[in-house]
């Protein structure tokens, strides 16, 4: 390697582990979510408090501009989580597709 340059295969790699990563926190948010609903308590604990904080902070950013466009359903369900998931799986294939294309 010269220069310094990043294989095409270690990018598509480092991306797949980055929306594997992402799309698990996505998934812990939608566990948490379900744990208040069942304990009837906003706080879910000492030893899950941190946790939940931490993934809210990390998933909340990505589902705040999905949830303005998503329409008001009228049910307690929140469909972000899912349409996330769905969007990030899909421009991550998009974009493996096209780096290895250039490959």
């Amino acid at each position: 390697m010269d220069g310094g340059v990043v294989p095409v295969p270690s990018v598509v790699m480092v991306i797949n582990v980055a929306v594997t990563l992402l799309i698990a926190v996505l998934v812990l948010r939608i566990i948490f979510a379900n744990f208040r609903v069942v304990a009837g308590r906003e706080r879910p604990g000492r030893v899950l408090g941190p946790v939940s904080d931490y993934v809210i902070d990390v998933t909340e950013p990505i589902l705040r501009p999905i949830r303005r466009v998503l329409p008001d359903t009228g049910l307690s369900l929140d469909f972000s989580p899912l349409v996330a998931i769905i969007a990030i799986d899909l421009i991550a294939r998009l974009l493996t597709a096209a780096l290895l294309r250039v490959m």
